[in-house]
Formats: C-alpha cells, sequence, structure tokens
C-alpha cells in the first residue's frame, strides 16, 4: 500500500473541490481589484474610486481570512 500524502487530503473529492472554488474565489478578487483600480482615473481623487476596487478589496480580505488566518488559527489550536 502506498504512503498517503497530506497534501492530497487522502484523496477526498469533497475537500479538492473546496480548494478549488478557495482558488477560484481569490481569483475573482484579485481581479476585481485590479480591474477597479485601472478604473480610476485620478489617484488623487478618493470620491472617484471605483466600486469594483471596492468589493475586489473586500473579496480579497475575506479570501485572506478563509485562506490564511483561518488555517492558523485551526493548526494552532485556538
Amino acid at each position: 500500500m502506498g504512503q498517503k500524502s497530506g497534501y492530497t487530503h487522502g484523496g477526498s473529492a469533497g475537500k479538492n473541490f473546496a480548494l478549488l472554488f478557495r482558488a477560484v474565489f481569490n481569483l475573482i478578487g484579485v481581479g476585481l481589484l485590479g480591474f477597479g483600480l485601472s478604473m480610476w482615473e485620478n489617484p488623487g481623487d478618493f470620491a472617484s474610486f471605483p466600486v469594483p476596487a471596492i468589493v475586489g478589496a473586500a473579496v480579497c480580505g475575506i479570501g485572506l481570512v478563509i485562506n490564511l488566518i483561518g488555517p492558523f488559527l485551526h493548526r494552532s489550536g485556538r
């Protein structure tokens, strides 16, 4: 019998799909943030800050919590 790797999550399809959806969520957030920042016409004028940049920043923040802070707290036992 082969050695199981923790990286593949024991072949669990559900865990692999969850990781796929997390990665797609992160890509959407970074894409929205980049698109919104590219639409920002006057960088000194925060009144013209585009909505996609705000949404993208929020999605990126949620992604950071889900992908970095959550697993760290889970592994540290908190």
